[in-house]
């Protein structure tokens, strides 16, 4: 036997006090009759008439009633049974930008740090989907295969770091089209690729490749990091410490800087919408809101084990004890002993009746005798 809610059970302790109170009761209000109860004929009335076994057997039901509910509660299970669990959702592969522009400040802590806080709180709140991770810089890389496993897919996504790919630079195009490689080419919906990055392309033709997965029915939604007018790209040690910051052929600091109408157009041509990232993540129920939204397909089915719930058997029992215990009255004379006074007393007044009779008949036939 198992219980699904055992939290309920740490209430039980609660009915060693429920016990202690109840006794407490009993003894108080006996002794407040007994000091009430100055007369013979009161204190008859209230104590002699008073069944304190009744009393008692009613405080014991009580505390079986709270026992039973607790246990109820506690949703005791046992046997089992097999049931076909089928899990429907979509396909959602998760791009994110690893090269070295994510290291730039301009948002809290950083443009990656902030990338896999997202990511995290898009995992936890995202259901029935299937989710891969996808790393790109000047290459991309399968970081995780789609799977319905989402601690897996968080612990990818954990050890994120912008020197995971060693080749520098950001390629856009290649993790689009390493997505459509990872989606089935058959299927035209149930596809779902979300692009996390600053937008900064510098190699290849990433809406060509936009145009190719939105003809295999892929739906891109874009989520931008940083900010427009941007910051300089530090470099760190081996320790976290900033000792440079990159610079051009002439020497200069180079700005790195959120291209929010790429990330738009590519939204749009996927038929998917884009989002800049905010401190709040206001972003995320929106993304999920419109992943929900969308046709589902069986994703898998698997024969699980359910256990059977038995709380009905307790539950019924309190049911039956409350009831009992509304039914106890707490004095003495019960139904039987009722019905025997009131034969008694009709007996009695039987008797005093049929007395009265011969004398009203005596004085009628003396009255009615001739005078002599």
């Amino acid at each position: 036997m198992r219980y699904a809610a055992p939290e309920w059970l740490a209430w039980l302790w609660g009915l060693l006090i429920l016990a202690v109170a109840l006794v407490w009761l009993f003894i108080r209000r006996r002794r407040h009759a007994r000091r009430f109860a100055q007369s013979p004929a009161l204190r008859h009335v209230m104590l002699e008439e008073v069944s304190y076994l009744k009393k008692g057997l009613a405080y014991v039901l009580l505390f079986g009633v709270f026992s039973f509910t607790l246990l109820a509660l506690a949703r005791p299970q046992w046997g089992t049974r097999l049931e076909n669990v089928v899990q429907r959702g979509v396909d959602v592969l998760i791009a994110v930008d690893t090269s070295l522009s994510m290291e730039t400040p301009d948002v809290s802590p950083n443009r990656l740090a902030k990338a896999k806080e997202e990511l995290i709180a898009l995992i936890e709140q995202l259901e029935d989907a299937r989710i891969g991770v996808i790393t790109f810089a000047g290459t991309a890389f399968s970081q995780c295969p789609l799977t319905v496993d989402r601690t897996a897919a968080r612990m990818f996504i954990e050890i994120l770091d912008s020197g995971l790919i060693p080749e520098p630079g950001t390629n856009i195009a290649r993790a689009v089209e390493l997505a459509r490689e990872t989606f089935q080419k058959h299927q035209r919906k149930y596809k779902v690729l979300i692009l996390i990055t600053d937008g900064e392309n510098l190699e290849g033709n990433p809406l060509e490749e936009v145009r190719g997965a939105a003809d295999e029915g892929i739906i891109i939604h874009t989520i931008g990091i940083g900010t427009p007018s941007g910051q300089p790209i530090p470099i760190r040690d081996e320790s976290g410490r900033i000792v440079d910051y990159k610079k051009n052929l002439a020497g200069e600091a180079v700005i790195s800087r959120l291209d929010e109408g790429t990330l738009a157009e590519i939204a749009q041509i996927a038929g998917g919408r884009y989002f800049r990232a905010t401190q709040a993540e206001e972003e995320v129920p929106a993304i999920i809101e419109e992943i929900q939204s969308m046709e589902k397909r069986e994703l898998q089915s698997r024969m699980l084990r359910q256990y059977l719930e038995r709380y009905q058997l307790p539950l019924l029992v309190a049911v039956l004890l409350l009831s009992v215990e509304c039914l106890i009255l707490d004095r003495k004379r019960t139904l039987r002993r009722t019905w025997r006074r009131l034969f008694r007393r009709r007996q009695e007044n039987g008797n005093a009746g049929g007395r009265h009779l011969p004398a009203t008949g005596e004085s009628s036939t003396q009255d009615s005798a001739p005078a002599p």
